[in-house]
């Protein structure tokens, strides 16, 4: 974790903690992920459709004009490079992110919240006060 100190032309202090993912796909629970989906009404022909993808994936290898037989590939998680993954992980941590949007901590310009920029297996933390970035740091951690 990296926390940095910055300033704009009001002189105020804006804390951030970048926090990466180690393997976030991978660390995707299935059931969890479709029980998630489940709950936003998505589709069911779309869930079982997933739900098949991810149990019956197989493989072959290819190398210059050789190909191996199908292997079945059995992983956890979303496919790291998948096109969908970035999307089903975002889903998948929303609910963390509700947390945080509703701690009271994390900047805030209007009525938008700033205090927690995700994309992919990475996030920035962002906060007016060293002590609003530890509470933040601490919902991340009590999920």
């Amino acid at each position: 974790m990296e926390s940095a100190q910055y300033f704009n032309k009001r002189d105020s202090k804006l804390f951030c903690a970048f926090l990466g993912g180690s393997k976030a796909f991978d660390k995707v629970l299935i059931n969890g992920l479709i029980y998630k989906l489940v709950r936003r009404n998505v589709p069911l022909h779309f869930i079982r459709l997933l739900f098949y993808w991810f149990k019956k994936l197989s493989c072959s290898v290819v190398w210059m004009t050789l190909m191996s037989d199908a292997f079945c590939v059995s992983i956890l998680g979303v496919r790291q490079g998948g096109v969908l993954s970035q999307l089903l992980c975002a889903v998948y941590v929303d609910d963390l992110i509700a947390k945080v949007r509703c701690s009271g901590f994390g900047i805030h310009i209007g009525s938008l919240f700033y205090g927690c920029i995700f994309y992919a297996d990475d996030i920035a933390l962002l906060s007016c006060s060293c002590y609003g970035l530890q509470k933040l740091l601490d919902i991340r951690s009590g999920i």
